[in-house]
């Protein structure tokens, strides 16, 4: 709010305090659901202006991303909190959307050694998977035109070299990549998303090449690339955890990670390896995709499970490594996926022979899927819920640190802080408004004021509307804890049902030491030997759960 302005129409200097006091006061309702702040806090409110003779506001509402899943909510919330005031006319709201630029964003501390290529990407995204055939390829190229089409400006790069996937789904006619006179190389674009892969460097040859020779073209390809101003750059791994997965954790800093799997039990296991390894990289994990989840009957729409997921898959994952329903997306087997773009495209006689066909080149925004199909189609909406699940969760591990803090006490108790929010401060005092123009009724009184209609995703506009940031503090035994760890060896993972005799945990049990495990959970050493990766959300259910149980009965 250092840059606001205000515009008082002319009148007196308090007067326009006042409004302005009561305008920043109704704006600090508004709640970053992701960062857990209110947006005059976190600075998004920028050029704010009074005209207090024609009862108007406007400012400019800077959002940490292009993508952001709710600027609309934003925009309704804001809107009706200030036409709720007296002195305010209806419809003289004007709030203007825009982005922190890519450039600046990226000037965090330690990137002083960031590649001229990057110096302008904002948000570097791993897709991965620990196996071949699992569609990953398919989900990083949708992944990326779905935050294109939130208006973010994306690149994706193909960083297999051995079997190039990015030339086969988006089908480009070149010659191969030329070269800048600083010696970068020029992405390909299509449908506005920047393209770099070794096939199309190369198109239609293969690379043969020992471990380190492939990690050295990667790297290039990523660091080398002139990619300009981006908010996303999506690097497609090849699958399995190997050198080139190190190269680019160790070249670049990459932000998150979308893991894709099939429901099959080893495709899940390797999950759980992905898990780890990004763990070990210090890379949080966005989003889990289980691909090829279901099949969806065109005759009778009846949904089939082709493949039976293990029982209890979900909740271990959630238990374990933090990944629950709203961190985890299931796509459909659906052919629009599955066939290839040469076999989508159609065909015409060839001339002077009614029996030949000869394919007809695909018109622009015949691929990639997501470009085929309107917002209402149920898989359109999947990938758009991963890019939204993707863009909020990258804004707020750059922004806001709201994990959970956990200590140990000097009394054996785990002391647990949670980022919450709590009740609004009280209103000041409103500004006289005698000497102004007569003001239009904004519908102050009554239930639901302020409440809006608009929705993104799952999460309602009062979602924004929860008052301001607090803290809540929880305590619990440090044995309590110790017993409620969901590991292999505590928990069967086929049963769910408990191994761990509670018996052979000490009762004087503490937490050696405590330590972050990406965004979701945290690394706990038990001075019994043991070591648990607890979710943050299972952190807080067991100290919850603690509480109620120590309240007096009654209350």
């Amino acid at each position: 709010m250092d840059d606001a302005l205000v515009d008082g129409g002319g009148e007196g200097q308090p007067r326009d305090d006042r409004l302005r006091e009561e305008v920043v006061h109704e704006l600090k309702k508004v709640i970053d659901p992701d960062l857990k702040k209110d947006i005059v806090t976190l600075g998004f409110i920028k050029n704010l202006k009074i005209d207090f003779t024609k009862g108007a506001v406007s400012f400019t509402l800077e959002l940490t991303t292009p993508a952001c899943p709710v600027k609309d909510q934003f925009v309704q919330v804001c809107t009706s909190l200030l036409e709720a005031l007296e002195w305010v006319t209806a419809g003289s709201v004007q709030i203007d959307i825009t982005s922190q630029k890519a450039s600046s964003s990226r000037q965090q501390p330690g990137s002083e050694g960031i590649p001229p290529g990057l110096r302008q990407v904002s948000f570097i995204i791993a897709v991965a998977s620990c196996k071949g055939g699992v569609g990953k390829s398919t989900v990083a190229v949708n992944l990326a035109y779905t935050l294109q089409h939130m208006k973010a400006k994306v690149g994706i790069i193909d960083a297999d070299v051995y079997g190039p996937s990015l030339s086969y789904l988006i089908p480009l006619q070149c010659d191969g990549v030329r070269g800048t006179p600083d010696g970068l190389m020029v992405p390909l674009e299509h449908r506005g998303v920047k393209l770099m892969s070794y096939g199309f460097i190369k198109p239609g040859d293969y690379a043969a090449l020992r471990g380190p020779l492939a990690s050295g073209m990667v790297r290039q390809m990523i660091t080398g690339t002139a990619w300009g101003e981006l908010d996303y750059l999506v690097i497609d791994l090849p699958p399995g955890t190997g050198d080139i997965h190190m190269t680019v954790a160790q070249s670049v800093r990459v932000h998150g990670a979308v893991i894709v799997t099939t429901p099959q039990q080893l495709s899940l296991v390797d999950v759980e390896k992905g898990l780890r390894v990004f763990d070990q990289l210090k890379i949080p994990t966005l989003m889990v995709v289980e691909n090829m989840s279901y099949f969806t009957c065109g005759t009778c729409h009846t949904r089939h499970e082709i493949f039976q997921r293990p029982p209890h898959t979900i909740a271990r994952l959630q238990d374990e490594y933090g990944i629950d329903r709203t961190h985890w997306c299931r796509l459909p087997i659906d052919q629009r996926l599955t066939v290839p773009q040469e076999a989508t495209h159609t065909q015409q006689r060839r001339e002077g022979d009614d029996d030949a066909y000869e394919p007809l080149e695909c018109p622009p925004a015949t691929f990639p899927f997501v470009l085929t199909v309107d917002s209402h189609d149920p898989v359109w909406e999947s990938f758009r819920q991963i890019a939204e699940t993707v863009a909020r969760g990258l804004s707020a591990s750059r922004f806001a640190d709201n994990r959970p803090r956990v200590r140990m006490t000097d009394d054996m108790m785990m002391e647990v802080t949670i980022p919450c929010a709590s009740p609004p401060p009280p209103a000041p005092p409103p500004a006289a408004v005698s000497n102004g123009p007569a003001v239009a009724d904004n519908g102050t009184s009554g239930e639901g004021q302020g409440a809006t209609n608009g929705h993104v995703g799952a999460l309602e506009a009062s979602e924004l509307m929860s008052g301001v940031a607090g803290e809540d503090v929880l305590l619990v035994p440090a044995r309590t804890v110790r017993l409620a760890c969901r590991c292999a060896e505590c928990i069967d993972e086929f049963t769910g049902k408990a191994k761990l005799q509670p018996w052979r945990v000490p009762r004087d049990v503490v937490a050696d030491r405590i330590n972050p495990t990406g965004n979701y959970a945290v690394t706990i050493h038990w001075s019994d030997g043991h070591e648990s990766i607890m979710a943050y959300a299972v952190l807080e259910r067991v100290a919850r759960k603690h509480a109620d149980q120590q309240r007096p009965k009654g209350d």
